[in-house]
């Protein structure tokens, strides 16, 4: 038994591939600082995405039932004992965070917040700076190092779910994003799935609704829809692949969490923004460097200009084919 505990109370109230950065740096500061135990908030979708360990909780947030509003924040704050928290740390810094944050303070809890670096960010997306910012995961894990604790992330691709994984002979495709802006044009998906497919099988990717839109794909030999009941079910079936190729979304972040490598496909978005895949290499990776516009956002959510809204118009099929028949050495 441990003479002190330490215990600190997480939040990230949201979205898929932003909490799955998570994973790596929770569970470097469990295996780094054995006095810690974590818990962590964030909505029950993403639960399955954290490895088990005995000094971490997940705790549900309920963003359209119990938790919502204003009301629902003040229920969920009042849930716990915060009494047993020795900080509350925000991984978030949106208006439910700050909301929260607030009146942890007020209550006289010691509140560390990250730091987004937003002004970095504008600036990249203005031009003004080109160099790449300080990685998402790095930021989450200044956090903690702000509560004196020991983190070191080696950025090395890890399988952090599965301990023992046969790779089989077989490529994923992940051909949906959130934002139009991240999407590479469906028919030059088609296609490239097409032709890889004549080498190995490849494995589709995303929910069951995305996935009857391409239902159609199939009747090509050696393409198969995966869509999993559950998301633990479906990292288990990704973790399987040698490669996955998808475009700047939660998808690459979660082939990443499974020790995957990720062809990702840059639009609107840049990977000098701090959202590479986890330990993936940046050879590993096709955007139109030519369009001195991008990035238009962090996110994805602002189009390019008229005729290349995607920035993706002069990234061909063929030029991804080929990238990937590199990679994997077929």
């Amino acid at each position: 038994m441990l003479d002190k505990q330490r215990r600190i109370l997480v939040f990230r109230l949201s979205s898929l591939g932003d909490i799955a950065l998570c994973v790596p740096v929770i569970h470097a500061v469990l295996e780094q600082n054995p006095d810690v135990f974590i818990d962590f908030v964030a909505p029950g979708y993403a639960h399955d995405l954290f490895p088990k360990h005995a000094r971490l909780e997940l705790i549900h947030f309920d963003k359209s039932g119990k938790h919502r509003g204003i009301k629902g924040l003040y229920n969920l704050l009042n849930s716990f004992d915060l009494s047993k928290y020795e900080a509350i740390a925000d991984l978030h810094d949106v208006l439910r965070t700050n909301f929260i944050s607030s009146l942890t303070k007020f209550k006289g809890k010691k509140v560390i917040v990250i730091d987004k670096d937003r002004k970095s960010r504008n600036d990249l997306i203005r031009g003004k700076i080109t160099s790449p910012l300080r990685h998402t995961t790095e930021k989450y894990a200044d956090v903690f190092r702000k509560l004196d604790l020991k983190i070191h992330l080696n950025h090395k691709l890890t399988n952090f779910l599965f301990d023992s994984v046969s790779q089989k002979n077989k490529i994923g495709m992940a051909p949906f994003a959130r934002h139009a802006g991240k999407r590479m044009e469906i028919e030059k998906l088609k296609i490239i799935a097409q032709n890889l497919a004549k080498d190995i099988p490849v494995y589709l990717f995303g929910s069951k609704d995305e996935l009857s839109q391409i239902a159609d794909w199939t009747q090509v030999e050696n393409i198969h829809l995966c869509a999993s009941d559950s998301i633990l079910q479906e990292l288990r079936e990704m973790s399987e692949l040698k490669l996955m190729i998808t475009m700047d979304s939660a998808n690459m972040h979660l082939a990443g969490l499974v020790g995957v490598p990720v062809l990702s496909i840059w639009g609107v978005t840049h990977p000098n923004s701090g959202f590479l895949g986890y330990g993936q290499s940046l050879s590993n990776l096709i955007q139109d460097e030519s369009l001195h516009w991008r990035p238009t956002s962090v996110y994805g959510n602002r189009n390019g200009p008229k005729g290349n809204l995607n920035g993706m118009k002069n990234i061909s099929a063929e030029l991804v084919i080929n990238k990937a028949r590199d990679i994997l050495q077929i």
